[in-house]
């Protein structure tokens, strides 16, 4: 039943099934995902081998109208974020359906989430379903209680000190 749907300000909206999406070029990279909530040497944090395909060659084929400001995302579950047109159009993003070389789990965002290089995880749904271009800036749930819009990841680091059993971070 699941499907996709990019829409909105464009030009000709696009819809796939769950195996119309399986079926587009490959795209495959390591990434590290990190939770915004997540504490200076905290577990909220992993790597993983992520498999599925570029989101960009998707949204030219849509076809973006000038007036389009802002992607509205949302997931099955009624969560949704906002990304502005330039960060949505970078060619790094993609849209993901396997990890590790399994397919995702649901906890993972089976059967299809996007990827956001640089961004928390809050700004990257699982269970996405649609894809939507409008005129003006897009809140979330978690931008509308706070949190921050941008949300670009913060670089960490904790030194262990194996002599004196300290742990410095920063």
């Amino acid at each position: 039943q699941w499907s996709l749907t990019i829409d909105g300000l464009v030009d000709h909206p696009l819809h796939f099934n769950y195996d119309e999406i399986r079926q587009l070029p490959p795209y495959e990279t390591i990434l590290t995902l990190e939770c915004i909530s997540n504490q200076v040497g905290g577990g909220l944090i992993g790597n993983a081998n992520w498999k599925g395909t570029e989101l960009r060659p998707l949204l030219d084929r849509a076809g973006i109208k000038p007036q389009a400001k802002y992607a509205a995302l949302y997931g099955a579950e009624g969560y949704s974020t906002g990304h502005t047109l330039e960060r949505i159009l970078r060619p790094a993003n993609f849209l993901c359906w396997e990890m590790n070389g399994q397919p995702l789990l649901r906890q993972h965002g089976f059967p299809l989430r996007i990827l956001i290089p640089g961004k928390y995880g809050m700004k990257m749904p699982k269970w996405l379903t649609r894809i939507e271009f409008v005129d003006k800036e897009y809140l979330g749930y978690w931008e509308w209680q706070g949190w921050s819009n941008s949300s670009e990841r913060q670089l960490q680091s904790v030194v262990d000190d194996p002599f004196n059993n300290a742990k410095i971070s920063g």
